[in-house]
């Protein structure tokens, strides 16, 4: 037990360091760059970032998942990888190339289609390191390659060097990264290319990298609804919006699903894993839960104290995101448990149409609610979703909808109460914004204590123990 919550430790001190990192960064961006740059910075990168993702998913996952692995095994998913990596680039370059008539935006792409193979190479790094559970030598490296990317795309733009620096930072980050991890962990590469066992791994990643595309497209592909319907200055908001809520979301959620995975894997029957599937996710709810809610109750003070007038248009868009994220949590281990059980595909036709469906409504409805329809297409795609995946996890858990809802109760309530408190207060009583933020936080974080303290003592109690 020490043990994993050693390992957990670090698995969230990375995410959560990066955050911060990522945070801090991207706080100065807002400050210096206008709406419309940070726009065309979030087009590019939704481009490259999202095929660098995917690419990488499509072997990192499966890598882990392998009950054995050999030299022969990494050397054909190395070459074939790289095979896939170059073409996939040059296909990109030549598609924006055609496609662009904005130089400045093809300046951008050339620079950042670069992250497309550094994050192939480090997924699967990533992936050794994880399957040797090592977390700590993983969080170190990875973190420190953030801090000295975001350094960098800091004082280039402070220096006025402009939208370029973020696209560089992003770059950055992942390089930096790649060379420490080749320093922790050897590839151990031949020359060998088995084409059989290329195409094994590839059958279970084409499962996982297509949920990913999935939601990378769908993620990726709003901006370009955005851009193409409200403007530059509008991705821009959302952008601002987005990263306020999926940095700390990211940070929580990929470092919960990457120490998850493996463990999930490891288990030899199917009570074991209900037991952690249900411990996971109730202890989630009970800790990333009262956050987003918090981002909700807060957003206006939070944004007016940061960045003054400047990004008022975005609050409404962080409430609506924070309560998304929130409803997300309700799902968020059943396709990591699919994966694990090497079951990826049974929610995959779901997970698509949800999202090819999600890009339609938005299309229908920005042009008469603008920024507004995102929030409604994400609250959307969760719930077309929620029968499909609740009912695989009945199928192979025998755990009925109802009894996955009420491992979240407890949360819930507490949650609400917290929601009510915060309300109220904040339209009784009237502080300048910092003095509302600070004494907002203090009351939800009391009230939310209390409730779960009531609710939920004995697992308070196992968990301090």
């Amino acid at each position: 037990m020490a043990k994993k919550s050693y390992d957990i430790l670090w698995v969230m001190s990375e995410k959560m360091g990066g955050s911060i990192i990522s945070m801090a960064s991207f706080f100065t961006y807002a400050f210096y760059l206008t709406p419309a740059e940070i726009g065309i910075v979030t087009i590019v990168l939704s481009i490259s970032m999202g095929v660098g993702q995917i690419v990488a998913t499509l072997f990192q996952d499966p890598l882990v998942c392998a009950k054995k692995i050999n030299v022969n095994t990494v050397s054909s998913i190395f070459i074939g990888g790289v095979i896939i990596v170059f073409l996939i680039s040059l296909i990109l370059i030549f598609l924006v190339f055609i496609i662009s008539g904005n130089s400045t935006f093809l300046e951008l792409t050339l620079v950042s289609v670069l992250i497309i193979p550094i994050l192939f190479m480090n997924g699967l790094y990533s992936a050794l390191l994880r399957r040797r559970m090592k977390f700590k030598s993983l969080s170190q490296r990875v973190l420190i390659g953030k801090l000295l990317g975001a350094t960098t795309g800091v004082v280039s733009v402070v220096y006025g060097f402009g939208a370029i620096s973020m696209v560089a930072q992003a770059v950055l980050i992942e390089f930096f990264g790649f060379i420490l991890l080749v320093k922790i962990q050897k590839l151990g590469v031949i020359k060998t290319f088995d084409l059989i066992e290329f195409r094994n791994f590839i059958k279970l990643g084409i499962s996982v990298a297509l949920r990913k595309l999935s939601w990378e497209g769908y993620i990726k592909g709003l901006p370009l609804v955005i851009g193409a319907y409200l403007g530059a200055s509008a991705v821009g908001v959302f952008a601002f919006a987005w990263r306020i809520v999926d940095m700390p979301r990211t940070a929580l959620v990929s470092g919960a699903l990457s120490y998850a995975l493996p463990i999930f894997s490891n288990h030899k029957n199917k009570m074991d894993l209900t037991v952690d599937f249900i411990k996971f996710s109730k202890i989630t709810m009970l800790i990333f839960g009262p956050i987003f809610t918090g981002l909700a109750l807060v957003a206006e003070p939070l944004v007016i104290t940061l960045f003054g007038d400047k990004w008022l248009d975005a609050i409404p868009i962080i409430k609506g995101l924070a309560i998304f994220t929130l409803i997300s949590f309700i799902t968020l281990y059943i396709p990591t448990v699919l994966t694990a059980l090497l079951t990826p595909k049974t929610t995959l036709k779901a997970d698509v149409i949800s999202s090819i469906t999600s890009l339609l409504l938005c299309i229908m409805l920005i042009p008469y609610i603008g920024l507004f329809s995102v929030v409604i297409t994400f609250v959307y795609r969760s719930l077309f979703n929620f029968p499909f995946t609740t009912r695989e996890i009945y199928k192979r858990m025998g755990l009925s909808v109802l009894s996955q809802l009420r491992i979240h109760l407890s949360s819930l309530i507490a949650l609400l109460c917290m929601s009510i408190v915060v309300t109220v207060f904040q339209h009784v009583f009237y502080f300048e914004s910092i003095k509302m933020l600070y004494l907002s936080v203090t009351l939800g974080a009391i009230t939310y204590m209390l409730i779960i303290y009531l609710l939920e003592k004995k697992l308070i109690y196992n968990l301090l123990r």
